[in-house]
Protein backbone atom coordinates (compact mmCIF):
# COMPACT_ATOMS: atom_id res chain seq x y z
CA UNK A 1 0.00 0.00 0.00
CA UNK A 2 1.36 3.67 -0.58
CA UNK A 3 0.74 4.82 2.73
CA UNK A 4 -2.21 4.62 5.80
CA UNK A 5 -4.53 7.46 5.96
CA UNK A 6 -5.63 8.52 9.36
CA UNK A 7 -9.19 8.79 8.70
CA UNK A 8 -9.78 11.22 11.60
CA UNK A 9 -7.93 13.65 9.88
CA UNK A 10 -9.59 14.18 6.48
CA UNK A 11 -11.45 17.42 6.17
CA UNK A 12 -14.71 17.60 4.57
CA UNK A 13 -15.98 18.83 1.29
CA UNK A 14 -17.11 22.43 1.65
CA UNK A 15 -19.38 24.74 -0.43
CA UNK A 16 -18.10 28.48 -1.37
CA UNK A 17 -18.36 31.21 1.30
CA UNK A 18 -21.54 32.50 -0.19
CA UNK A 19 -23.53 29.32 1.23
CA UNK A 20 -27.19 31.04 0.43
CA UNK A 21 -26.55 31.88 -3.28
CA UNK A 22 -25.01 28.49 -3.10
CA UNK A 23 -27.67 26.88 -2.32
CA UNK A 24 -30.17 29.01 -4.59
CA UNK A 25 -28.20 28.14 -7.62
CA UNK A 26 -28.21 24.36 -6.64
CA UNK A 27 -31.84 24.15 -6.13
CA UNK A 28 -33.09 25.92 -9.08
CA UNK A 29 -30.47 23.99 -11.68
CA UNK A 30 -31.84 20.71 -9.49
CA UNK A 31 -35.32 21.40 -10.15
CA UNK A 32 -34.65 22.30 -13.89
CA UNK A 33 -32.04 18.80 -14.01
CA UNK A 34 -35.15 16.60 -12.66
CA UNK A 35 -37.77 18.19 -15.03
CA UNK A 36 -36.03 17.63 -18.02
CA UNK A 37 -34.64 14.14 -17.66
CA UNK A 38 -38.19 13.18 -16.19
CA UNK A 39 -39.85 14.42 -19.39
CA UNK A 40 -37.59 14.03 -21.85
CA UNK A 41 -36.86 10.02 -22.11
CA UNK A 42 -35.11 8.54 -24.95
CA UNK A 43 -35.52 4.96 -24.61
CA UNK A 44 -35.61 2.29 -22.25
CA UNK A 45 -33.69 -0.38 -22.35
CA UNK A 46 -34.93 -3.18 -19.98
CA UNK A 47 -38.59 -4.46 -19.52
CA UNK A 48 -40.37 -4.85 -16.05
CA UNK A 49 -39.48 -8.80 -15.61
CA UNK A 50 -36.00 -8.13 -16.06
CA UNK A 51 -33.33 -6.64 -13.36
CA UNK A 52 -30.61 -4.61 -14.85
CA UNK A 53 -28.12 -2.73 -12.89
CA UNK A 54 -25.23 0.08 -13.36
CA UNK A 55 -23.96 0.70 -16.79
CA UNK A 56 -21.93 3.01 -19.33
CA UNK A 57 -23.18 5.60 -21.57
CA UNK A 58 -21.22 6.67 -24.89
CA UNK A 59 -21.76 8.50 -27.74
CA UNK A 60 -19.70 8.51 -30.95
CA UNK A 61 -21.63 11.11 -33.51
CA UNK A 62 -25.12 10.62 -33.46
CA UNK A 63 -25.06 7.34 -31.83
CA UNK A 64 -25.47 6.21 -28.01
CA UNK A 65 -24.29 2.74 -26.91
CA UNK A 66 -25.38 1.88 -23.45
CA UNK A 67 -23.28 -0.72 -22.09
CA UNK A 68 -24.60 -3.00 -18.84
CA UNK A 69 -26.10 -6.25 -17.45
CA UNK A 70 -29.35 -7.68 -17.28
CA UNK A 71 -31.25 -10.72 -16.55
CA UNK A 72 -34.73 -12.20 -16.68
CA UNK A 73 -36.61 -11.78 -13.09
CA UNK A 74 -37.30 -8.98 -10.89
CA UNK A 75 -34.89 -9.75 -7.96
CA UNK A 76 -31.48 -9.59 -7.00
CA UNK A 77 -28.75 -7.60 -8.33
CA UNK A 78 -27.60 -8.04 -12.06
CA UNK A 79 -24.42 -6.69 -11.08
CA UNK A 80 -23.45 -10.14 -8.98
CA UNK A 81 -25.65 -12.55 -10.86
CA UNK A 82 -23.41 -14.74 -12.44
CA UNK A 83 -25.53 -15.76 -15.47
CA UNK A 84 -25.96 -11.75 -16.51
CA UNK A 85 -25.89 -11.09 -20.21
CA UNK A 86 -23.15 -8.58 -21.00
CA UNK A 87 -25.45 -5.91 -23.42
CA UNK A 88 -24.42 -3.13 -25.87
CA UNK A 89 -27.35 -1.30 -26.84
CA UNK A 90 -27.32 1.26 -29.58
CA UNK A 91 -29.71 3.99 -30.69
CA UNK A 92 -29.76 7.00 -32.48
CA UNK A 93 -29.99 10.26 -30.28
CA UNK A 94 -33.53 10.20 -30.76
CA UNK A 95 -34.12 6.96 -29.73
CA UNK A 96 -34.61 5.10 -33.06
CA UNK A 97 -32.88 2.28 -34.61
CA UNK A 98 -32.46 0.62 -31.44
CA UNK A 99 -30.52 -2.95 -31.99
CA UNK A 100 -29.44 -5.27 -28.97
CA UNK A 101 -25.81 -6.32 -29.18
CA UNK A 102 -24.73 -9.61 -26.89
CA UNK A 103 -21.11 -9.16 -25.38
CA UNK A 104 -21.36 -11.76 -23.12
CA UNK A 105 -23.65 -14.73 -21.93
CA UNK A 106 -23.70 -18.40 -20.85
CA UNK A 107 -22.56 -20.26 -24.04
CA UNK A 108 -20.01 -18.13 -25.37
CA UNK A 109 -16.64 -18.73 -25.73
CA UNK A 110 -13.50 -17.34 -25.05
CA UNK A 111 -10.48 -19.11 -26.62
CA UNK A 112 -12.14 -22.59 -26.34
CA UNK A 113 -13.45 -21.68 -22.54
CA UNK A 114 -17.15 -20.59 -21.92
CA UNK A 115 -17.91 -17.84 -20.43
CA UNK A 116 -20.83 -18.92 -18.14
CA UNK A 117 -22.01 -14.86 -17.69
CA UNK A 118 -20.82 -11.00 -17.59
CA UNK A 119 -20.96 -11.12 -13.76
CA UNK A 120 -19.33 -7.39 -12.51
CA UNK A 121 -20.63 -3.80 -13.94
CA UNK A 122 -19.42 -3.24 -17.08
CA UNK A 123 -17.57 0.12 -18.54
CA UNK A 124 -16.31 1.06 -21.83
CA UNK A 125 -14.21 3.91 -23.10
CA UNK A 126 -14.47 5.21 -27.01
CA UNK A 127 -10.91 5.55 -29.20
CA UNK A 128 -11.75 6.65 -31.90
CA UNK A 129 -14.38 4.32 -33.68
CA UNK A 130 -13.50 1.48 -31.41
CA UNK A 131 -15.54 0.92 -27.98
CA UNK A 132 -13.71 -0.80 -25.19
CA UNK A 133 -15.86 -2.73 -23.23
CA UNK A 134 -14.51 -4.09 -19.45
CA UNK A 135 -16.45 -6.91 -17.44
CA UNK A 136 -15.92 -10.05 -15.17
CA UNK A 137 -16.35 -12.68 -16.79
CA UNK A 138 -16.83 -16.24 -15.06
CA UNK A 139 -14.97 -18.29 -16.77
CA UNK A 140 -13.29 -21.63 -15.99
CA UNK A 141 -14.43 -21.92 -12.25
CA UNK A 142 -12.83 -18.48 -12.04
CA UNK A 143 -13.31 -14.66 -12.03
CA UNK A 144 -11.85 -13.02 -14.89
CA UNK A 145 -11.88 -9.35 -16.10
CA UNK A 146 -12.19 -9.14 -19.50
CA UNK A 147 -12.21 -6.75 -22.72
CA UNK A 148 -14.45 -6.67 -25.68
CA UNK A 149 -13.01 -4.34 -28.60
CA UNK A 150 -15.93 -3.52 -30.72
CA UNK A 151 -15.63 -2.05 -34.22
CA UNK A 152 -18.41 0.01 -34.93
CA UNK A 153 -17.18 0.80 -38.36
CA UNK A 154 -17.89 -3.22 -39.37
CA UNK A 155 -19.29 -4.82 -36.42
CA UNK A 156 -16.96 -6.73 -35.01
CA UNK A 157 -16.60 -7.96 -31.26
CA UNK A 158 -12.38 -9.08 -30.17
CA UNK A 159 -11.65 -10.49 -27.02
CA UNK A 160 -9.20 -10.49 -24.45
CA UNK A 161 -8.25 -11.72 -20.68
CA UNK A 162 -6.74 -8.43 -19.09
CA UNK A 163 -2.98 -9.19 -18.58
CA UNK A 164 -1.20 -7.40 -15.53
CA UNK A 165 2.43 -7.82 -16.02
CA UNK A 166 1.58 -10.92 -17.99
CA UNK A 167 -0.66 -12.66 -15.38
CA UNK A 168 -3.87 -12.98 -15.98
CA UNK A 169 -6.12 -10.31 -13.46
CA UNK A 170 -8.36 -12.81 -11.64
CA UNK A 171 -9.11 -14.34 -8.69
CA UNK A 172 -5.72 -16.18 -8.45
CA UNK A 173 -3.65 -12.76 -9.03
CA UNK A 174 -5.59 -11.32 -6.11
CA UNK A 175 -4.38 -13.86 -3.58
CA UNK A 176 -0.86 -14.39 -5.05
CA UNK A 177 -0.27 -10.50 -4.64
CA UNK A 178 -2.82 -9.49 -1.45
CA UNK A 179 -2.08 -12.54 0.00
CA UNK A 180 -5.89 -13.77 0.13
CA UNK A 181 -7.38 -17.14 0.10
CA UNK A 182 -10.27 -16.37 -2.35
CA UNK A 183 -11.60 -19.47 -3.97
CA UNK A 184 -12.05 -19.40 -7.92
CA UNK A 185 -15.87 -19.90 -7.43
CA UNK A 186 -15.91 -17.15 -5.05
CA UNK A 187 -18.00 -14.17 -6.72
CA UNK A 188 -15.62 -11.01 -5.61
CA UNK A 189 -17.32 -8.21 -7.22
CA UNK A 190 -14.62 -6.92 -8.93
CA UNK A 191 -15.19 -4.36 -11.64
CA UNK A 192 -14.24 -1.40 -13.40
CA UNK A 193 -17.54 0.33 -14.02
CA UNK A 194 -16.86 4.06 -13.13
CA UNK A 195 -15.47 7.03 -15.19
CA UNK A 196 -11.65 6.16 -16.54
CA UNK A 197 -9.28 9.12 -16.66
CA UNK A 198 -6.98 9.72 -20.00
CA UNK A 199 -4.20 12.06 -19.97
CA UNK A 200 -3.90 11.66 -23.76
CA UNK A 201 -0.79 8.98 -24.03
CA UNK A 202 -2.52 6.46 -21.11
CA UNK A 203 -5.92 5.43 -19.40
CA UNK A 204 -6.38 5.10 -15.84
CA UNK A 205 -8.51 2.48 -14.61
CA UNK A 206 -10.50 2.08 -11.19
CA UNK A 207 -10.71 -1.82 -10.26
CA UNK A 208 -12.01 -2.47 -7.03
CA UNK A 209 -12.68 -6.08 -5.61
CA UNK A 210 -14.39 -6.69 -2.33
CA UNK A 211 -15.98 -10.04 -0.78
CA UNK A 212 -17.58 -9.49 2.34
CA UNK A 213 -15.55 -6.78 4.87
CA UNK A 214 -12.47 -7.98 2.16
CA UNK A 215 -11.36 -6.01 -0.52
CA UNK A 216 -9.34 -3.27 -2.17
CA UNK A 217 -9.01 -0.36 -4.15
CA UNK A 218 -6.48 -0.11 -7.60
CA UNK A 219 -5.36 2.51 -9.98
CA UNK A 220 -4.19 0.61 -13.09
CA UNK A 221 -2.51 2.14 -15.99
CA UNK A 222 -2.84 0.78 -19.74
CA UNK A 223 -2.40 2.14 -23.40
CA UNK A 224 -4.23 -0.89 -24.66
CA UNK A 225 -7.07 -1.84 -22.54
CA UNK A 226 -5.41 -5.13 -22.25
CA UNK A 227 -2.36 -4.58 -20.76
CA UNK A 228 -2.45 -3.22 -17.49
CA UNK A 229 0.25 -1.86 -14.94
CA UNK A 230 -0.33 -1.03 -10.91
CA UNK A 231 -0.28 2.71 -10.99
CA UNK A 232 -1.95 3.42 -7.95
CA UNK A 233 -2.99 1.40 -4.52
CA UNK A 234 -5.06 2.90 -2.16
CA UNK A 235 -5.26 2.33 1.52
CA UNK A 236 -7.87 -1.00 2.04
CA UNK A 237 -8.14 0.17 5.68
CA UNK A 238 -10.81 2.11 4.56
CA UNK A 239 -13.52 -0.51 4.19
CA UNK A 240 -14.41 -2.72 1.08
CA UNK A 241 -14.78 -0.46 -1.93
CA UNK A 242 -17.75 -0.61 -4.07
CA UNK A 243 -16.58 1.63 -6.60
CA UNK A 244 -13.56 4.44 -7.80
CA UNK A 245 -14.46 6.79 -10.77
CA UNK A 246 -11.12 8.37 -12.34
CA UNK A 247 -10.36 11.19 -13.98
CA UNK A 248 -7.06 13.46 -15.19
CA UNK A 249 -7.31 17.05 -15.10
CA UNK A 250 -4.72 19.67 -14.96
CA UNK A 251 -1.81 16.81 -14.83
CA UNK A 252 -4.07 15.54 -11.64
CA UNK A 253 -4.87 12.23 -11.27
CA UNK A 254 -8.42 13.06 -9.46
CA UNK A 255 -10.19 9.63 -7.72
CA UNK A 256 -13.45 9.17 -5.73
CA UNK A 257 -14.02 6.19 -3.49
CA UNK A 258 -17.85 4.78 -2.34
CA UNK A 259 -16.42 2.70 0.47
CA UNK A 260 -19.09 -0.30 1.49
CA UNK A 261 -19.73 0.27 5.20
CA UNK A 262 -19.66 4.27 5.25
CA UNK A 263 -21.77 7.06 4.63
CA UNK A 264 -19.70 9.19 3.40
CA UNK A 265 -17.41 9.40 0.09
CA UNK A 266 -13.85 10.01 -0.34
CA UNK A 267 -12.18 12.20 -2.51
CA UNK A 268 -8.49 12.92 -3.35
CA UNK A 269 -5.90 13.53 -5.83
CA UNK A 270 -2.32 12.23 -7.09
CA UNK A 271 -0.03 14.56 -8.27
CA UNK A 272 3.04 13.44 -10.98
CA UNK A 273 5.06 12.04 -7.88
CA UNK A 274 2.12 9.10 -7.40
CA UNK A 275 1.71 11.02 -4.11
CA UNK A 276 -1.88 11.63 -2.33
CA UNK A 277 -2.71 14.77 -1.87
CA UNK A 278 -5.97 17.28 -0.93
CA UNK A 279 -7.96 14.05 0.53
CA UNK A 280 -11.35 14.92 2.19
CA UNK A 281 -14.91 13.27 2.58
CA UNK A 282 -17.56 14.60 0.47
CA UNK A 283 -21.34 13.99 1.42
CA UNK A 284 -22.73 10.69 2.06
CA UNK A 285 -22.67 8.44 -1.12
CA UNK A 286 -25.36 5.39 -1.33
CA UNK A 287 -24.62 4.88 -5.24
CA UNK A 288 -22.02 5.24 -7.57
CA UNK A 289 -20.04 8.34 -8.10
CA UNK A 290 -18.93 9.88 -11.39
CA UNK A 291 -16.62 12.36 -12.95
CA UNK A 292 -17.83 15.07 -15.79
CA UNK A 293 -15.44 17.47 -17.62
CA UNK A 294 -16.45 20.34 -18.97
CA UNK A 295 -14.26 23.28 -19.89
CA UNK A 296 -11.58 22.05 -18.09
CA UNK A 297 -13.38 22.31 -14.87
CA UNK A 298 -14.34 18.79 -13.10
CA UNK A 299 -17.72 17.63 -11.82
CA UNK A 300 -18.57 15.21 -9.10
CA UNK A 301 -22.07 13.29 -9.03
CA UNK A 302 -22.80 11.65 -6.33
CA UNK A 303 -26.17 10.29 -4.46
CA UNK A 304 -26.07 12.12 -0.96
CA UNK A 305 -28.20 10.65 1.86
CA UNK A 306 -30.18 7.65 -0.58
CA UNK A 307 -30.29 7.46 -4.26
CA UNK A 308 -33.90 9.30 -4.50
CA UNK A 309 -31.45 12.37 -4.44
CA UNK A 310 -28.65 13.73 -6.67
CA UNK A 311 -25.63 16.19 -6.08
CA UNK A 312 -23.47 17.56 -8.78
CA UNK A 313 -20.24 18.94 -6.57
CA UNK A 314 -18.22 21.47 -8.77
CA UNK A 315 -14.38 20.87 -7.98
CA UNK A 316 -11.78 23.40 -7.22
CA UNK A 317 -8.94 22.77 -9.21
CA UNK A 318 -6.67 23.24 -6.57
CA UNK A 319 -8.49 21.95 -3.54
CA UNK A 320 -11.37 20.43 -2.71
CA UNK A 321 -12.45 22.50 0.21
CA UNK A 322 -13.44 25.35 -2.23
CA UNK A 323 -15.86 23.42 -4.36
CA UNK A 324 -19.64 24.35 -4.63
CA UNK A 325 -22.08 21.80 -5.46
CA UNK A 326 -24.10 22.80 -8.33
CA UNK A 327 -27.39 20.57 -8.64
CA UNK A 328 -29.30 19.60 -5.95
CA UNK A 329 -32.54 17.23 -6.39
CA UNK A 330 -34.93 14.66 -5.68
CA UNK A 331 -34.61 12.64 -8.38
CA UNK A 332 -34.35 8.14 -8.93
CA UNK A 333 -30.55 8.42 -10.30
CA UNK A 334 -29.38 5.14 -9.24
CA UNK A 335 -25.60 4.36 -10.88
CA UNK A 336 -25.80 7.24 -13.10
CA UNK A 337 -23.63 7.40 -16.84
CA UNK A 338 -23.66 11.14 -18.50
CA UNK A 339 -22.18 11.87 -21.80
CA UNK A 340 -21.60 15.75 -22.63
CA UNK A 341 -22.73 17.24 -26.39
CA UNK A 342 -21.14 20.41 -26.01
CA UNK A 343 -21.86 21.57 -29.33
CA UNK A 344 -25.80 22.25 -27.61
CA UNK A 345 -24.74 21.25 -24.13
CA UNK A 346 -27.08 18.37 -24.30
CA UNK A 347 -26.64 15.90 -21.52
CA UNK A 348 -27.25 12.39 -22.13
CA UNK A 349 -27.90 10.38 -18.96
CA UNK A 350 -28.19 6.65 -18.30
CA UNK A 351 -30.01 5.59 -15.19
CA UNK A 352 -31.71 2.93 -13.54
CA UNK A 353 -34.93 3.45 -11.82
CA UNK A 354 -36.69 0.48 -11.62
CA UNK A 355 -35.36 -0.06 -14.99
CA UNK A 356 -32.73 0.94 -16.97
CA UNK A 357 -33.17 4.39 -19.34
CA UNK A 358 -31.51 6.78 -21.38
CA UNK A 359 -33.06 10.41 -20.88
CA UNK A 360 -31.38 13.84 -21.67
CA UNK A 361 -31.40 17.24 -19.93
CA UNK A 362 -29.48 20.94 -20.49
CA UNK A 363 -27.44 21.87 -17.98
CA UNK A 364 -25.81 25.60 -16.83
CA UNK A 365 -21.99 24.92 -15.98
CA UNK A 366 -20.90 27.22 -13.46
CA UNK A 367 -17.28 28.37 -14.45
CA UNK A 368 -17.23 31.72 -11.94
CA UNK A 369 -15.91 31.19 -8.63
CA UNK A 370 -17.71 33.87 -7.91
CA UNK A 371 -20.78 33.28 -5.61
CA UNK A 372 -22.72 36.26 -7.05
CA UNK A 373 -22.05 35.35 -10.85
CA UNK A 374 -23.29 32.14 -10.15
CA UNK A 375 -26.48 33.48 -9.07
CA UNK A 376 -27.06 36.29 -11.76
CA UNK A 377 -26.20 33.70 -14.66
CA UNK A 378 -28.47 30.71 -13.29
CA UNK A 379 -31.78 33.27 -14.08
CA UNK A 380 -30.66 32.54 -17.93
CA UNK A 381 -31.27 28.99 -17.80
CA UNK A 382 -33.92 27.93 -20.43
Amino acid sequence: MNENIDAISIPVMAECSNSELSRFTSLYNGIKFANEVNSNQITQLVTSDEQAHDGTLLKIGSTLYAIYCKYEGTQGDAAVNQTAKVILTKCGIDGTNKEDIIIAQSGNTYAGVEQTGGAGSPNGYVVEDKIYILYTANMANTYCQMVAKYDVGSGTLTYNQVLVDDEVLNNTWINQHYNKSFSGTQYLSAQANCSIGDDGFAYYIGWVYRLNNSGGAIIFKSTDFVNWQIYYEYDEAVAAVYEMPIAYINNTLCFAIRPRYAGYGIYGQINDGKKLINLCYYSNCSSRPTFIIDDNVLYLVTNPQDRNKMQMIRIDRDFAQNSLVVADCQLPLNYPSFVLDRSDYTMYVLRSNNHMEISKFHFYFTRDTDAQAVFANSWSLT
